[in-house]
């Protein structure tokens, strides 16, 4: 990727930092929204619009293997991937941040029908530290340091187009359903350099969890339900991510289960 690629990218990805939450609505409400994490969690009625702009972090550290946690001598004692060399893994992931860009668009053509447009942007960096391979002298504890090093990646992730249908309304209640597309943009090629068992730095391709897009086609379905009281919002959205065309390689589908809760004050 050349030098003036990566700068146009970072400025699109930085530029999240200038926070956007325009909206043209009737009766606009804090409590009509839900949290920042939560994507298509409201709809609007015919004529309103809204663009927005969202900035979200995640910060993971650690290892473990069900809800055992594991420390580095642990780690280097688990067999590496059949058919990799060496026999015991030999570098472990010490913490890693994910940074997301939402860029969002949502008119409603009509009361039961809101489209919504989205265009995301992700970082990710990770830092690492490798040791010895083990051989026939020492044990997986044993084995000394070499270094630590840091990976990241970074791309415009997806583009998206969806529909918001309102399937129920009252005073107390509303539920709806989203059904949408979402096209992967960025490649599954990201790559950096690592430093390696044997105290050499190496470029190669970064493993699964640091890769920002698969160029596949999905499709993405939420039912979400929201109950309102007064100055207090409760509730709850199920959502699913699943491919529909893909290359040979690609991220595996996604499901989840939100709960939300909101109030405001007069």
């Amino acid at each position: 990727m050349d030098s003036k690629s990566k700068a146009a990218r970072r400025w699109v990805f930085f530029a999240g930092l200038i926070a956007l939450n325009v909206a043209h609505a009737n009766h606009p409400r804090a409590i009509d929204h839900g949290p920042i994490g939560v994507m298509g969690d409201h709809y609007h009625e015919a004529g309103e619009w809204m663009v927005s702009a969202r900035l979200m972090r995640m910060h993971m550290s650690g290892n473990q293997i069900g809800e055992s946690k594991l420390d580095d001598s642990q780690v280097i004692r688990q067999p590496n991937a059949q058919g990799r060399m060496p026999g015991k893994l030999s570098v472990v992931p010490q913490d890693m941040d994910m940074d997301m860009l939402m860029l969002g668009a949502m008119y409603a053509p009509s009361d039961r029908l809101t489209l919504m447009a989205m265009l995301m942007a992700s970082r990710k960096d990770m830092k690492l530290t490798s040791y010895a391979p083990p051989n026939m002298m020492m044990s997986g504890a044993l084995r000394p340091e070499i270094g630590s090093f840091s990976t990241a990646s970074n791309d415009l992730e997806a583009v998206g187009l969806s529909g918001l249908i309102r399937l129920h309304e009252s005073a107390l209640h509303r539920t709806h359903l989203t059904l949408g597309i979402q096209q992967s943009v960025a490649k599954p090629d990201a790559s950096d350099t690592a430093l390696t068992p044997m105290g050499m730095e190496m470029t190669i391709r970064l493993p699964y969890s640091m890769q920002i897009g698969d160029e596949s086609s999905r499709l993405n379905s939420a039912l979400t339900h929201v109950y309102s009281h007064n100055d207090w919002a409760f509730g709850g959205q199920i959502s699913a991510n699943f491919k529909l065309r893909s290359k040979d390689w690609h991220l595996g589908d996604t499901r989840q289960l939100t709960f939300l809760g909101s109030t405001q004050s007069q």
